[in-house]
C-alpha cells in the first residue's frame, strides 16, 4: 500500500509537470498555414517589384517623349531663324552683274526725249531734243543681254500713229550704274510679286532701296553735280529706305 501510494506520488509530479509544460507551450502554427503566408508575402514583393519596374519604364518612357518634343520644338526653331536671317540678309553683298555702291559708276550722261503730235509746232528758238522712238531705238541697240521694263499699263491701241500723237516727256541716263544698282531693286521686287498671292510683310533685304529722299545718290549728269534717287508706289511696295511717290514729290 506505501509502496503504491508512493509510486503514485513519484509518477504525479512529473506527469504533473508535463502537463503544466504542455499548457503553458505556445502553439506552433501548421506548416501549412506558413508555407501559405511566404508564398502570399513572395507574390506581394513580387507583384510590388513589378509594379515599380513598370513605373520606371513608364517615367522613362515619358522623359525620353519629352525629349523628344523639346528637341523637335528647337529643330523647327532653328530652321524658322535660318530661314529669317536668309531672308533678311543680303548674303552676296552685291546685286546682279556684282553692282555694289563701291564699284558703280556715278559720272552719267542725261538727256531729254519726247513726242511732238503732229500739228504742233514750236518757235524756231525752242529747244529740240530726241523722239521718244529713238530713245528707245538707242538703249535697244546698247543692251547686251536683257531690257527690263517697268510700265504701269499697256494698251493694245497703242500702236506707232497714235503713241505718236500723244504729247510725252521722259529722260534717259546713260552710263550710271550707280542708278541702275537702285533700279535693279525695283525690278526685282516686281518679280517677286508675281510668284505670291499677296504682299509680304517684311520684305528681303535684297529689296531695300539704296537711297531715298534723306540718303540721295551723289552723281554728275553731264558734269554736273547733282542728287538722285528712285521713288516707288504704292506704298505698299515700298520697302525700307524706298521713297514713296508723293513723299519724293513734296
Amino acid at each position: 500500500m506505501e509502496i503504491r501510494q508512493h509510486e503514485w506520488l513519484s509518477a504525479s509530479p512529473h506527469e504533473g509537470f508535463e502537463q503544466m509544460r504542455l499548457k503553458s507551450r505556445p502553439k506552433e502554427p501548421s506548416p501549412s498555414l506558413t508555407r501559405v503566408g511566404a508564398n502570399f508575402y513572395s507574390s506581394v514583393k513580387q507583384q510590388d517589384y513589378s509594379a515599380s519596374v513598370w513605373l520606371r519604364r513608364k517615367d522613362k518612357l515619358e522623359h525620353s517623349q519629352q525629349k523628344c518634343i523639346v528637341i523637335f520644338a528647337l529643330v523647327c526653331c532653328f530652321a524658322i531663324l535660318v530661314a529669317l536671317i536668309f531672308s533678311a540678309v543680303d548674303i552676296m553683298g552685291e546685286d546682279e552683274d556684282g553692282l555694289s555702291e563701291k564699284n558703280c559708276q556715278n559720272k552719267c550722261r542725261i538727256a531729254l526725249v519726247e513726242n511732238i503730235p503732229e500739228g504742233l509746232n514750236y518757235s524756231e528758238n525752242a529747244p529740240f531734243h530726241l523722239s521718244l522712238f529713238q530713245g528707245w531705238m538707242n538703249l535697244l541697240n546698247m543692251a547686251k543681254k536683257s531690257v527690263d521694263i517697268v510700265s504701269s499699263h499697256w494698251d493694245l491701241n497703242h500702236s506707232h500713229p497714235s503713241a505718236c500723237q500723244m504729247k510725252e516727256l521722259g529722260v534717259i541716263f546713260y552710263n550710271c550704274s550707280c542708278l541702275v544698282l537702285d533700279l535693279q531693286r525695283i525690278f526685282a521686287l516686281y518679280s517677286s510679286l508675281k510668284f505670291k498671292n499677296r504682299v509680304p510683310l517684311t520684305w528681303s533685304k535684297r529689296l531695300y532701296g539704296v537711297y531715298d529722299n534723306e540718303k540721295k545718290l551723289q552723281l554728275q549728269l553731264n558734269e554736273t553735280k547733282s542728287q538722285a534717287f528712285v521713288s516707288n508706289s504704292p506704298k505698299l511696295f515700298c520697302p525700307k529706305n524706298r521713297s514713296f511717290d508723293i513723299d519724293a514729290i513734296y
